[in-house]
């Protein structure tokens, strides 16, 4: 019995290793997460345990690429160029994402071009604010006042009354904010 269980784990984990090998063959990872808003960094895994490590600085159109190899047991990763070795934890978060873990700190690698490949889209946003930020958390984008009710939150029809008068008639509900007196853009937040 437990030959057979010993049999099974030893399968299950040559499965896992194998599933993820094939993950990273033949794809090309961009990191998300860059120390420089527009250095592209991306590293491409082949078959035979061969893998390209590849920068591009954006600005400059300055690069460097290093080739070596790879291995892939149970979640450790290691990388082997000429003259280092690096050993990852390699966490696959979904089909087109993957963190690597080195030294405390977490890479953010996605497949390039695929959905989640949102490293032009940071870039671009670097290069157009100046106010990039390489961390691992959400950033919400400034927001700006209202352009209906220009920050007063009240509804520009009504003026906040929540009721209407056409041509001296009777006074009726606001079709504009429903009769709350809020702005029907912003809902009184004063904010687009």
């Amino acid at each position: 019995m437990k030959k057979f269980i010993l049999i099974l784990l030893i399968g299950f984990l040559f499965i896992t290793n194998s599933l993820l090998s094939q993950t990273l063959e033949r794809t090309l990872w961009q990191l998300q997460n860059p120390d420089s808003p527009c250095s592209s960094e991306s590293l491409f895994f082949d078959y035979n345990y061969k893998c390209t490590y590849m920068v591009l600085n954006l600005a400059t159109q300055q690069h460097a690429t290093m080739n070596g190899t790879y291995s892939l047991s149970d979640d450790i990763l290691t990388l082997k160029f000429p003259r280092k070795t690096f050993n990852f934890t390699l966490i696959k978060i979904r089909t087109n994402l993957i963190n690597l873990y080195f030294n405390g700190s977490t890479m953010i690698f996605a497949t390039c071009s695929s959905n989640e490949d949102h490293f032009m889209d940071k870039c671009l946003q670097s290069t157009n604010n100046n106010n990039y930020t390489p961390s691992n958390t959400y950033q919400q984008p400034k927001q700006e006042t209202c352009y209906t009710c220009h920050g007063t939150g009240t509804c520009v029809v009504c003026r906040g009354s929540g009721r209407t008068s056409y041509y001296g008639g009777d006074s009726k509900t606001c079709t504009g904010c429903g009769g709350d007196g809020k702005c029907w853009h912003c809902h009184g937040s004063r904010l687009q």
